[in-house]
């Protein structure tokens, strides 16, 4: 079921994902890495909230700063809760990340959790909501 799931969210990954993030997960340019990635790998909630809502503003990943120029948006992703759950379970665990798979009902709940979000995240805002999984940056 896994193989399955994680097959699913590489090719989402590879067409949804991969035009900013790189087939490598190393990222590019102005859009960050998730190989290796606290962001990706910490707490699920963060990465799961990011895709479902998107991201904006200045991020820093692995020490470097990402998203630097205001034209640079991660936009909502539009997929339902198990495209969702695949492409993060995905991500947590390509390029030698090795983090907990995302369940459908976890989505669900991060979704509910994120309601009221009515525009991208910032990446303060999810640091403030998840301190412990940036405790030392």
């Amino acid at each position: 079921r896994m193989e399955r799931k994680l097959a699913s969210g590489k090719k989402l990954f590879n067409s949804r994902c991969a035009t900013c993030h790189n087939l490598d997960g190393k990222g590019k340019d102005l859009f960050p890495p998730l190989a290796g990635s606290k962001w990706v790998t910490s707490n699920p909630g963060i990465i799961t909230k990011i895709v479902l809502k998107g991201l904006k503003g200045e991020i820093e990943v692995l020490g470097k700063k990402y998203g630097t120029s205001a034209t640079v948006i991660m936009p909502p992703q539009v997929l339902n809760n198990r495209e969702i759950a695949n492409v993060v379970s995905y991500a947590r665990n390509a390029w030698g990340n090795d983090a907990s798979e995302v369940t459908e009902e976890q989505v669900a709940t991060f979704a509910d959790e994120a309601s009221s979000q009515n525009e991208q995240w910032t990446g303060d805002q999810l640091k403030d909501l998840y301190k412990d999984a940036f405790k030392g940056d």
